[in-house]
């Protein structure tokens, strides 16, 4: 198969959507060491590494994930939310892929829950399952805060 019938196959199928949750010190106005750091590199190499892929769209939302944020996790989760929603476009991303990194791991997942329908009481209820979730195929968590969350 030449590149041309792969990249023309990759079309037929539809983009892929990878959602970057990244953790703390990701301020929009934040100045911090780790946001200097840590923020302007992530940004480029997922930006590299996603451009080479066929059909991928990167989304990195803008959180209130600062390293001195007050935000309630349940409000910074329903803004992710909201922020995938409008980023997903259901006539060109046919799968979506979550990579959660650091403190962004257990904002992810509970946004992903949220997004199935769970409850707090731990059932899902499809009638509030949000449409695009469905379409998420893979979650990767680098270095994620997850253990006892």
């Amino acid at each position: 198969m030449s590149g041309t019938d792969a990249a023309a196959g990759a079309a037929l199928e539809g983009a892929t959507l990878y959602v970057f949750v990244r953790g703390w010190g990701h301020g929009k106005k934040e100045a911090s060491i780790l946001n200097r750091k840590v923020g302007a590199l992530l940004p480029p190499a997922l930006r590299e590494t996603v451009a080479g892929l066929p059909n991928a769209d990167l989304f990195i939302p803008e959180l209130a994930m600062g390293l001195l944020s007050t935000a309630r996790p349940e409000a910074v989760v329903n803004d992710l939310l909201r922020q995938v929603s409008g980023a997903f476009d259901p006539e060109r991303h046919a799968k979506i892929v979550f990579v959660c990194f650091s403190s962004g791991g257990p904002i992810g997942r509970a946004a992903l829950m949220k997004a199935y329908g769970m409850g707090e009481d731990g059932r899902r209820d499809p009638e509030v399952a949000l449409p695009w979730v469905e379409r998420v195929v893979r979650v990767v968590y680098l270095g994620a805060i997850l253990r006892g969350w």
